[in-house]
């Protein structure tokens, strides 16, 4: 993982009033208490933001490429969330307290990617009403996503089971 330098408050500001949630947290706050302790990291293809076990630090943000959750069973069965530049990913554990995330986080291209540390992510929720619903709202998306992807799993044809996985990636 590197730390691109060129990267400066004021590219973080600008990127943050494009983000899905601007809204929930005034602008005020944003740029005084968030936007100093958000980090930019670069990463290459095949690299992982985290593995299956480490400890989660910080909610993540991609601003740019794409990345991929997966979950790899014991007799090597993956099952994988796809996500893309505006997606952020990592608050289940971060919510859950949760000592380990409980599956991998890899880049699938050149992927820039914003990280929030937990205590700042967790001072949002439970200071800001309308960021907590935000959450409430993309880990419901998330859990039908998954429903989606378990119901076409359990499709006996393999075409079918194919396009239903791939409209579940794209929803």
């Amino acid at each position: 993982m590197n730390q691109p330098k060129s990267w400066t408050q004021h590219d973080l500001y600008a990127h943050w009033r494009e983000c899905i949630w601007a809204d929930c947290i005034p602008a005020d706050v944003m740029q005084a208490d968030v936007l100093p302790q958000l980090r930019v990291h670069c990463y290459q293809p095949g690299q992982a933001l985290w593995l299956r076990g480490d400890a989660p630090t910080a909610w993540v943000g991609v601003m740019g490429g794409a990345a991929k959750l997966c979950l790899t069973t014991a007799e090597g069965r993956a099952v994988t969330v796809g996500c893309t530049a505006g997606s952020w990913i990592g608050e289940a554990p971060l919510i859950l307290g949760a000592a380990r995330h409980s599956c991998d986080a890899v880049a699938l291209h050149t992927l820039t990617a914003v990280s929030m540390p937990r205590s700042c992510f967790d001072h949002l929720r439970c200071n800001y009403l309308a960021f907590g619903l935000f959450l409430q709202e993309l880990m419901a998306e998330r859990n039908q996503q998954l429903m989606d992807l378990v119901a076409a799993q359990q499709e006996g044809n393999t075409p079918v089971k194919v396009a239903k996985c791939l409209a579940a990636l794209l929803t």
